[in-house]
């Protein structure tokens, strides 16, 4: 909780293999000169909700493998701050992710970077969902 990434760029790998890890606080993250994302949370397979809604991925180049292999994650937690459009590189976000709400194979990329309502599989906050 006492992290100070206001000036970290890369974020890859950060989390990656924390098999044992089922939930984070990153509320006092700040990613506004962050730029890349890839395998952040790649494999944490206990991994079960994230709380996201600090993030500010403006300036994301790399989204690559991001959640991939997160199998028992079912709720993730973004803010309006979630935007996607300076992304280069997201292949398979999602891989792997059987739990998330809507959740298909061949659906693992940043076109799911949405809200459960509207078939993604983020849950927005102030925003009620509709899924069950």
């Amino acid at each position: 909780s006492s992290f100070d990434t206001s000036s970290v760029t890369d974020m890859n790998f950060m989390f990656c293999d924390c098999k044992s890890l089922t939930q984070l606080n990153l509320s006092s993250f700040s990613t506004e000169n962050v730029k890349y994302l890839n395998s952040m949370f790649e494999n944490c397979v206990s991994l079960w909700k994230l709380d996201l809604s600090s993030f500010s991925t403006e300036n994301i180049k790399n989204f690559n493998y991001m959640f991939s292999g997160c199998e028992n994650l079912y709720h993730i937690d973004v803010s309006n701050g979630w935007n996607t459009n300076a992304a280069i590189t997201a292949d398979n976000v999602f891989e792997d992710c059987y739990r998330l709400p809507h959740y298909r194979d061949g659906r693992t990329g940043l076109e799911m970077c949405c809200s459960i309502n509207e078939g993604g599989y983020f849950h927005y906050v102030g925003e009620e969902d509709d899924y069950e």
